[in-house]
């Protein structure tokens, strides 16, 4: 019934849950790469060259200090990235 009514989805792998959570894997599941928004994956791009403090996000960006926090915000509770012990904003 609930398939019916499309609030249940089949899952026949891992990637079918993992893509369900905005999280897309190739297919041989060797690199999880996250499903992110274009303020999301201009930091992820950034993230990715360099470990960075929010100061140096923010310049390399070009984002408001409020669009910059609520994407980072969003970023960590995702896990998709973290504040190392430096301060510094990593790929997790």
């Amino acid at each position: 019934m609930l398939l019916k009514k499309g609030e249940a989805k089949i899952v026949t792998e891992s990637s079918d849950i993992l893509e369900e959570f905005s999280f897309i894997a190739n297919k041989n599941n060797k690199k999880i790469t996250p499903s992110l928004n274009e303020r999301q994956k201009n930091i992820y791009d950034h993230l990715l060259q360099e470990v960075l403090f929010f100061d140096e996000i923010l310049e390399k960006t070009s984002l408001s200090i409020s669009e910059l926090t609520g994407e980072i915000s969003m970023m960590e509770m995702q896990s998709i990235i973290q504040k190392n012990r430096e301060g510094k904003y990593e790929i997790f």
